[in-house]
């Protein structure tokens, strides 16, 4: 092996420097760790070639382990038994990613930590789905007076149906929020108290939806029979009879009611018209009540009306008004309705379609009240643990090392002989 340096500065300390690195070269090109007293060339010349892979082979082993144990982080794992809150809350600040507290009960009852509260539509609870209230829309009258679309013939029968709604709305909340609560959410160990609130707004806020879902199609399955059944109603809201004869024999005929634009209640049930206050049974409109639509029922009917002028307490008493003077009733009796309190609306508004509110179960609001100390005192943690990072990884890196390096040496000065012996066999071959 021959090895040219050149030296430009310094050229009697640069060529001692350059002789001691050329001998220290050749010594280690010539060193033969395998040396076992033969003096055949041909064996002295593969214990060297066995030495070089030997030394090659295990520095890259011990530089990459090397460098993996000083560059990956060593944990200890400590623990902490029955932590109070207070301690859990210490130690998830001091330790947010390792520590994990397992649940001694992992099926919890959310009705350990969950309240749930429903605030319903002001019209549920006004006096407007009261008896007193249908009394002075009908007034006494047989509805079959007056026309089809005036308030007054199927009025009362329009609010009697709100309140039906809304006492079915407040079953089905009542009954859902049972079953829920007593259902069980599954924990394996402790959960910060920002996560747990959001999974359990999340579970809230689906089931919720689910409750609304089911009482809407169930509402919209009734509205689906009754039309598909063609079921005649007794207001003759969607029908009406008629006597006539027939090869001289009397007979009674159904005729489907059809609306101003046309639309026939026999092939629809969305039909509607504008309602109000109506002058006898000839269709004169002396009052138009605001958002009342009439429909093919009075289920329909209310579901497509809107409640916007029983909001407003002028709008109340011109209805009141118009009504006493079609009765001819003199002097007008003092009636009053308060209006509905419009400042109440979190959700609705004014103007909102009932069937938008029946769809919502008339809920203005359903909260939920989380306690999230309750939630721990069920889950009731025995112990936590954590990771801690070790300081003495140079001690750890090195002892590793140490106990490698004899593994490692006892390994390769078995095994790298025979390779190179094997190779060289085969090349002569």
């Amino acid at each position: 092996m021959k090895i040219n340096i050149v030296c430009l500065v310094n050229t009697a300390r640069c060529d001692r420097g350059v002789n001691l690195f050329v001998m220290s070269i050749k010594k280690l090109w010539m060193l033969n760790m395998f040396d076992d007293g033969w003096s055949d060339i041909e064996t002295v010349r593969r214990q060297r070639i066995s030495t070089r892979l030997y030394l090659l082979v295990l520095s890259v082993c011990l530089f990459m382990v090397s460098t993996s144990f000083l560059f990956v982080t060593r944990f200890d794992t400590n623990s902490f038994s029955n932590p109070s809150q207070i301690d859990y809350n210490q130690l998830r600040i001091a330790h947010p990613q390792s520590l994990r507290c397992p649940c001694k009960n992992i099926s919890i009852e959310y009705r350990h930590f969950l309240t749930m509260v429903a605030r319903e539509h002001t019209v549920c609870s006004s006096a407007f789905v009261h008896q007193q209230w249908r009394d002075a829309v009908l007034h006494n009258a047989l509805w079959s007076r007056f026309n089809r679309r005036d308030f007054r013939a199927r009025g009362a029968f329009y609010f009697l149906f709100i309140s039906t709604l809304c006492n079915m709305s407040r079953a089905a909340v009542s009954k859902a929020t049972e079953e829920f609560v007593n259902e069980s959410f599954l924990s394996t160990e402790m959960i910060p108290a920002p996560i747990f609130r959001t999974q359990i707004d999340e579970i809230v806020a689906q089931f919720q939806q689910k409750t609304f879902a089911k009482f809407s199609q169930n509402l919209q399955l009734i509205r689906d029979v009754l039309h598909g059944n063609a079921f005649v109603s007794s207001y003759e809201s969607n029908w009406y009879w008629q006597q006539g004869k027939e090869h001289n024999v009397q007979r009674v005929f159904a005729h489907p009611v059809r609306m101003s634009s046309g639309c026939s209640c026999g092939t629809r049930n969305d039909c509607v018209d504008s309602g109000g206050l109506f002058n006898g049974t000839l269709g004169v409109q002396v009052f138009e009540l605001p958002g009342w639509r009439v429909g093919c029922s009075v289920v329909e009917t209310v579901l497509r009306s809107t409640l916007e002028c029983f909001f407003t307490q002028q709008c109340i008493q011109s209805f009141l008004n118009a009504q006493f003077q079609l009765l001819m009733i003199q002097p007008m009796p003092k009636f009053t309705m308060t209006a509905l309190n419009s400042s109440s609306l979190q959700y609705f508004k004014t103007d909102t379609v009932i069937q938008d509110m029946a769809d919502r179960l008339f809920l203005e609001a359903w909260t939920s009240d989380i306690v999230y100390a309750s939630f721990y005192n069920q889950c009731a943690p025995a112990s936590c643990s954590y990771e801690v990072t070790r300081d003495d990884y140079v001690l750890y890196t090195v002892s590793k090392l140490v106990g490698l390096y004899g593994g490692l040496t006892v390994a390769l000065r078995f095994s790298v002989p025979i390779l190179v012996n094997l190779f060289c066999r085969m090349r002569q071959r």
